[in-house]
């Protein structure tokens, strides 16, 4: 009996492509001294002391730094996470952002923020060695309504409603929709007041 091998060969090429791209996207070894750049992303300041005190963070304003080794940098897993703190750079040609996060396993996160919000690819967003916290403002006054209300409950959606609050409060986001989108963030009995409030 004849049997047709082309479909078997189709589907073994197709298995040894995503094999080769699941092993490009491994977790690597980040040796525990590497060097990383961290960012205050909060709308003021943002302090840290570790249990043991060998770790202090004092970042009085947003966009303060500070660098932190990687065996450090697990303390602080939960702030990345929500990007309260956000890694901003990688001392190391070796690892990437991606890499940073995927190790600390915040890595969708930082996924969704290259995806969504910068409109990177996947192997794009293996090549990315330093955020522009910027680019979040850019992504808030640029995005369609849609895309921003998807971010709204998004995995950084914390951060991006922190920052629109911000941009509001600057005058630089008056968008009616995104705004309504905004105000429907928070309890009921605060929608109507919540704009006045963060005006002051």
């Amino acid at each position: 009996m004849f049997r047709d091998f082309s479909k078997l060969r189709d589907w073994s090429v197709s298995r040894l492509a995503r094999n080769h791209e699941r092993k490009k996207r491994v977790r690597k070894q980040i040796p525990a001294d590497v060097e990383v750049t961290v960012a205050n992303n909060t709308d003021g300041m943002f302090e840290y002391q570790s249990p043991n005190k060998v770790l202090t963070l004092s970042m009085e304003k947003y966009g303060d730094e500070e660098f932190v080794n990687f065996e450090d940098l697990r303390q602080l897993k939960r702030y990345l996470e929500d990007f309260s703190l956000v890694i901003v750079d990688v001392n190391s040609d070796e690892y990437s952002v991606i890499d940073i996060a995927r190790s600390l396993r915040v890595n969708r996160s930082y996924e969704e923020y290259f995806k969504s919000i910068l409109g990177l690819s996947d192997e794009e967003m293996e090549e990315e060695y330093d955020i522009d916290l910027e680019e979040l403002d850019d992504f808030i006054k640029d995005s369609t309504l849609e895309e921003y209300k998807v971010q709204l409950e998004g995995r950084i959606k914390k951060t991006i409603i922190e920052h629109s609050v911000a941009l509001y409060r600057e005058g630089e986001l008056n968008d009616y929709s995104k705004l309504q989108a905004l105000k429907a963030t928070r309890p009921v009995d605060e929608r109507e007041t919540f704009l006045d409030y963060v005006k002051g």
